[in-house]
């Protein structure tokens, strides 16, 4: 225990030698962050082009464009067949949903039509207007079932849920009044967080550039205490900086996390962990500075896009989000994901428990590296 303190010492010695470093290690991430939180969550949201063509002309066809209409998600204007590959290369229409003959026939029969949505600009483009025609052809389908397959008892059932006191009201959200931080911002900062330890991590660099890392490993200092003693200076270091960050957030640029503060803290933390441990193993396995800069880039950026940090991971292909379950970004966006939910902190044990597995994983191969290293070359 004496020696980690010693070494934590020295280690807070040598960084705040220089006073910049306070405002490189502390100051400048923070500020960093928040400023792209705030502008992240400080935009306006447009609404995409919708082309609608009705070729079954029937109520129920006319009662889901108003329904799809309703939402407020789409501008929504009718077109002609014809028209569509002239509206979709032109851009005029960012996609045009399509209606087929015979939809109200499909109704009735039980047989969910299939709506056809054309685009050219992916699944991004058209995930939502997805999720709106799947909810409305489920209510049809549901009220048939409940009507047992009888026309006329489904007519009265459909009117009076088109027609009665419950409503579903949609209403648009300026995000640059409510402030609201969204998954990829949150998303955006579980990366900085990822950067900010692999920029901490690099006390470890510099350690091995003065050559100060291999006369430790020739002392008689337990490896388990070297890890420990860098772990404790990154970790009070990066737990500095996620308590400024989410301080600032909350009452500086009065932005709304829509997420309990002490449940975020503690998601991070953890996360932070992890990520001060891959940062560790990354610098202990390296040979170069330029070794480490490299491979700290090529990690954390694609891990990042599996994870769900830039965008969210249902719109993956099904391989790409089963390759996602061995990042940790993507359990920590999960655990976030289920608190801004509402849902109770006990259902993230799980998430939290496999980040703590990740986080073990990194700190034992770190601390077997440094036990079985017997290399005295130079670290450029």
């Amino acid at each position: 225990m004496n020696n980690i303190l010693i070494l934590s010492f020295n280690t807070f010695k040598m960084l705040f030698r220089k006073k910049i470093n306070i405002f490189v290690y502390l100051i400048f991430p923070t500020l960093l962050v928040c400023g792209i939180m705030y502008l992240g969550t400080n935009y306006k949201i447009t609404k995409p082009n919708m082309g609608v063509v009705d070729n079954d002309n029937t109520i129920y066809s006319a009662d889901m464009i108003n329904f799809l209409n309703s939402t407020d998600k789409f501008n929504i204007k009718p077109i002609n067949e014809d028209e569509i590959n002239d509206k979709i290369n032109s851009r005029t229409q960012d996609f045009v949903l399509v209606i087929p003959k015979g939809f109200e026939d499909s109704i009735y029969s039980g047989k969910k039509s299939t709506i056809k949505i054309v685009s050219i600009k992916g699944k991004t483009a058209t995930v939502f207007i997805e999720i709106y025609t799947k909810y409305y052809l489920d209510i049809l389908h549901d009220t048939l079932i409940a009507s047992k397959g009888d026309k006329t008892v489904f007519n009265k059932i459909y009117n009076n849920f088109k027609n009665g006191p419950i409503k579903i009201d949609s209403e648009y959200v300026n995000k640059y009044t409510v402030k609201q931080v969204s998954g990829t911002s949150l998303g955006m900062f579980l990366m900085f967080i990822m950067i900010i330890c692999s920029n901490i991590t690099s006390l470890m660099l510099k350690e091995k550039q003065n050559r100060t890392y291999y006369r430790i490993c020739t002392c008689p200092v337990n490896p388990k205490e070297f890890v420990l003693a860098n772990m404790f200076v990154n970790l009070t270091l990066l737990f500095t900086q996620i308590l400024l960050v989410l301080v600032s957030i909350n009452y500086l640029f009065n932005i709304d996390m829509q997420i309990s503060f002490l449940y975020l803290i503690i998601i991070l933390f953890v996360f932070g962990i992890v990520s001060v441990g891959l940062g560790m193993s990354i610098v202990i396995f390296s040979t170069s500075s330029i070794g480490v800069s490299a491979l700290t880039n090529l990690i954390i950026v694609p891990t990042c896009m599996l994870g769900g940090c830039y965008w969210p991971r249902e719109i993956m292909p099904n391989i790409l989000q089963k390759l996602g379950n061995f990042v940790p970004q993507a359990w920590a966006m999960n655990a976030i994901k289920k608190i801004q939910m509402g849902r109770p902190f006990g259902d993230i044990w799980m998430d939290l428990l496999i980040l703590s597995a990740f986080a073990s994983f990194f700190f034992l191969i770190t601390v077997y590296k440094v036990k079985n290293n017997n290399t005295n070359r130079s670290f450029v």
